[in-house]
């Protein structure tokens, strides 16, 4: 995808903040989402402030026990996803270190909607900015996540959060950053699942690469949902997502004429009728040069033909060292 792509189901995008993100200098389209369901809106709202007084503790244990013992953690201050409950603590100490990217820092995250998938499964989004001591924004940035809310306390199945980077960002760090090599994959036994968001990822690459946005939005559900780093808002169907995606291919995009590489790392069904997917990306020019990197994690729906649609693309651009103090 160009500014975002969406990596093995497409993904790419600029860094947002893991959950955030602008449309290669357009804006999305943030005015029109998918219908909330206020109930659920607000249980979520409640894990959502759970997690953000667990953040100002610094406290790993608490917030890895906010997420199913198989869950998946996809965001953009990391390389590689952390799947499972003791790398997903990991992934926050790592976080949390001195020489990590939120060390000392405050976080807000506020729900956008909520709604139910299938069974107990839900789909929420929203935003969230990270500040310092003093109030001072450093980032901000989107999140899309999927939950269990059967028991008492929810529990995050799939949490991909990006950072804002804008199209504006300069990349050039990219080409030369030390890079992390990801697992053997993709993770996952259901070999006709694996299959079939691999099908949609080569359909989605090739509509990137080929600048044809009509293409990869009809990898979307009808109600399709958009997140992506590289804008400011979010996409909700799929004539918004073309309007997005063509944003994208302007002169002057840093995905104006890139290719795009997305391996899926793990596939897991998460319900009868849904699945959740994630991965890494890469973006590179027509002279092979990296523009960037980074990951995604995206939820599809299963359809009567034996293939998936996109339920939701959220993905993001590795937060670089130096793109750290955005503010």
């Amino acid at each position: 995808m160009k500014v975002c792509r969406f990596s093995a189901v497409g993904l790419r995008s600029v860094i947002g903040v893991v959950m955030v993100a602008v449309v290669v200098a357009t804006g999305g389209c943030c005015t029109a989402g998918p219908e909330s369901d206020p109930a659920l809106e607000a249980r979520v709202q409640a894990h959502v402030d759970g997690f953000v007084a667990l953040w100002k503790k610094q406290d790993s244990q608490g917030l890895a026990d906010l997420f199913a013992e198989d869950g998946v953690r996809v965001v953009s201050g990391q390389q590689l996803p952390a799947t499972g409950r003791a790398a997903i603590k990991k992934s926050f100490v790592d976080g949390f270190a001195a020489n990590g990217p939120f060390g000392e820092t405050f976080l807000s995250a506020k729900v956008t909607s909520a709604r139910p998938l299938e069974g107990d499964l839900a789909l929420a989004h929203g935003t969230w900015v990270l500040s310092d001591g003093a109030g001072n924004t450093i980032l901000n940035g989107k999140w899309g996540n999927v939950l269990r809310t059967g028991g008492e306390d929810l529990q995050l199945v799939l949490e991909s959060a990006h950072a804002e980077l804008g199209m504006d960002a300069d990349r050039s760090a990219y080409a030369t950053a030390s890079r992390q090599s990801p697992p053997a994959g993709p993770a996952g036994t259901d070999r006709v699942l694996v299959k079939a968001v691999q099908d949609l990822a080569d359909r989605f690459i090739a509509g990137m690469d080929a600048q044809d946005a009509e293409m990869v939005a009809g990898e979307f559900t009808m109600d399709g949902l958009r997140l992506v780093s590289s804008s400011s808002g979010f996409s909700h169907g799929r004539d918004a997502i073309i309007k997005e995606v063509k944003s994208e291919f302007a002169a002057g995009s840093p995905y104006e004429s890139n290719s795009l590489s997305a391996p899926i790392l793990g596939v897991k069904a998460v319900s009868p009728n849904y699945l959740i997917a994630h991965g890494v990306w890469e973006s590179k020019d027509g002279e092979g040069k990296v523009v960037e990197f980074g990951q995604w994690g995206n939820v599809f729906e299963r359809q009567p033909d034996g293939g998936v649609k996109m339920v939701m693309e959220c993905a993001g651009g590795h937060l670089l060292p130096e793109m750290r103090h955005k503010k």
